[in-house]
């Protein structure tokens, strides 16, 4: 259920998510959900779960209402890692959303 809510934007229609969501099945912190996609899942067509994006790869991506109306998303682990390092969450700094290709770009190459 969302509400009219001019505090958040001009013509907003909001909710309150909780602190986690389900994606998968499973529990996931707000602060490691990747939202893949924005509109591949729909709740009528689409079961949640359902693997909507990444199939077979370590970035497998699931539709889940929890996380929004269309959501496409996966838990990334709470100490992601780069180039083999581990980063904390709050150390990430995304330079580029659509330069890597999880299908075509291997994990750890130079983009």
């Amino acid at each position: 259920e969302a509400y009219c809510s001019y505090d958040v934007g001009v013509n907003a229609c909001a909710r309150c998510a909780p602190a986690n969501v389900t994606i998968n099945g499973n529990p996931c912190s707000l602060q490691q959900v990747v939202i893949v996609a924005k509109w591949d899942c729909l709740p009528w067509a689409d079961p949640e779960g359902m693997v909507c994006a990444n199939d077979g790869t370590p970035q497998e991506a699931y539709c889940s209402y929890d996380v929004g109306v269309n959501a496409c998303a996966r838990c990334a682990p709470a100490t992601p890692t780069i180039n083999g390092n581990p980063c904390s969450l709050q150390q990430v700094v995304i330079v580029a959303k659509w330069d890597c290709l999880p299908w075509a770009d291997p994990e750890g190459m130079v983009c």
